[in-house]
């Protein structure tokens, strides 16, 4: 209660849990207990954990994306290849395939998100990034946020106090 910052992200936290389905309540309550831990203990990687909160969400409720092929023309990834979005798919794809041009995932994120993916929430916000990728990542994972939750987030006004 003492670290304004650690209270807001953590109502952020609970307010995605509370508004995106899963299938896995259990793996979603040990996601939170975690998240919520670190920023106790940790607070300091505050955006590393913000990031993996999300991305371990997205993957356990089913909703985390390919980040080797596009979902709307199956064309694999280039290793250097920069993804755009598509609004209707909730996505990051290709530039062909993308309608939107605003949300930009470059391909050091890619590999960050890729290489994570399959980590222990705890192992994945110990990965280093430099301080402007990981900038750059945050505020890529909390613009993706709502649109994947398919809902406003009142909390997400407060989470780069």
């Amino acid at each position: 209660s003492g670290d304004l910052q650690s209270t807001y992200t953590s109502s952020y936290f609970c307010e995605i849990v509370s508004k995106t389905p899963s299938d896995e309540p259990e793996k979603v309550y040990d996601l939170l207990k975690d998240a919520l831990l670190a920023l106790e203990n940790i607070p300091e990687l505050r955006e590393r954990i913000v990031i993996s909160f999300l991305w371990k969400f997205m993957d356990i409720s089913g909703i985390a994306p390919s980040l080797t092929m596009c979902p709307v023309c199956d064309k694999s990834y280039e290793e250097d290849e920069i993804l755009l979005y598509n609004n209707s798919l909730n996505s990051p794809v290709c530039k062909s395939c993308s309608d939107n041009t605003d949300m930009i995932l470059p391909p050091g994120a890619r590999r960050y998100l890729r290489h994570t993916k399959d980590m222990s929430f705890l192992d994945a916000i110990e990965v280093e990034l430099s301080e402007s990728a990981q900038k750059r990542i945050f505020s890529y994972m909390t613009r993706w946020s709502p649109l994947f939750c398919q809902s406003s987030l009142k909390t997400l006004t407060f989470l780069n106090l």
